[in-house]
């Protein structure tokens, strides 16, 4: 395989701030069979977006990067898109708790790159325990407002596995393992969408007559959406690579259709 250089790693993190308006633009309206369906599409929009967002955060800021404002702004009005579809749930008092709970763990991705490039390891201690509290509180609030229907033990679970892998993706990135960081990326991207469909089931679960009692099913073209929003996301990291090098045989079958 070919190896993976900074040079080449640089544009999904800067130009990844791009890419959630180029590779979920479709997706922006959804046209999913049922409203089940249509929920689940927004989340994974959103939720997705989120990912491609804190990874571009920290990389940006830890170069320097004169992108690192707009990214850590676009991170956070990500945060506050996600309202309204909360809201149309569980009312305004319900979004605005999310996005409290939410938003705040924004706050602690500039800290670690700080504490990162300042190789404070008290600092990273505190930020790591600021990540434990964010999946605790947030875990707490989706099965509080799901009645159950997701568990609060799966929901932390699948949270862990979300700050472990934007952390983790970071972390490759600074030590210079870019095939690393580039695996761990797509891994990352696609626990979003795991997450999207545990959220989205307890909630249609939760409240069947608001969906008019539809099943959440992802449809052929939702999901060639998403490989396409992936695939974008990956030829605008390492145009100059072999997509043979860096692409799944599921993206490889996509390409040569």
């Amino acid at each position: 395989m070919m190896k993976l250089s900074k040079k080449l790693m640089i544009p999904v993190l800067g130009a990844s701030l791009l890419m959630p308006t180029i590779a979920n633009a479709e997706e922006a309206k959804p046209t999913a069979v049922t409203k089940a369906s249509d929920l689940r599409a927004n989340l994974d929009s959103l939720l997705s977006e989120h990912f491609t967002l804190a990874v571009a955060a920290m990389t940006t800021a830890y170069d320097g990067s004169k992108d690192a404002d707009a990214a850590f702004k676009a991170l956070d009005q990500n945060a506050v898109d996600m309202e309204p579809a909360i809201a149309s749930i569980y009312g305004d008092k319900g979004a605005a708790e999310f996005e409290r709970i939410f938003r705040e763990q924004n706050n602690y991705t500039d800290d670690f790159v700080k504490a990162t490039k300042e190789n404070d390891k008290e600092a990273m201690a505190e930020v790591d325990k600021e990540v434990d509290q964010f999946v605790n509180e947030f875990a707490k609030f989706l099965s509080t407002a799901t009645e159950g229907k997701l568990p609060e033990d799966a929901a932390k679970e699948a949270l862990r596995v979300h700050e472990d892998q934007v952390k983790e993706t970071f972390e490759d990135y600074v030590e210079g393992d870019y095939e690393a960081a580039a695996k761990t990326y797509r891994e990352g991207y696609q626990q979003m969408f795991a997450i999207s469909k545990a959220l989205s089931n307890a909630i249609v679960t939760q409240m069947p007559d608001k969906f008019d009692n539809t099943k959440v099913i992802l449809s052929i073209t939702e999901f060639i959406k998403r490989i396409q929003a992936e695939h974008l996301s990956i030829l605008a990291a390492f145009r100059n690579l072999s997509e043979k090098a860096l692409l799944t045989p599921t993206h490889l079958k996509l390409v040569t259709m």
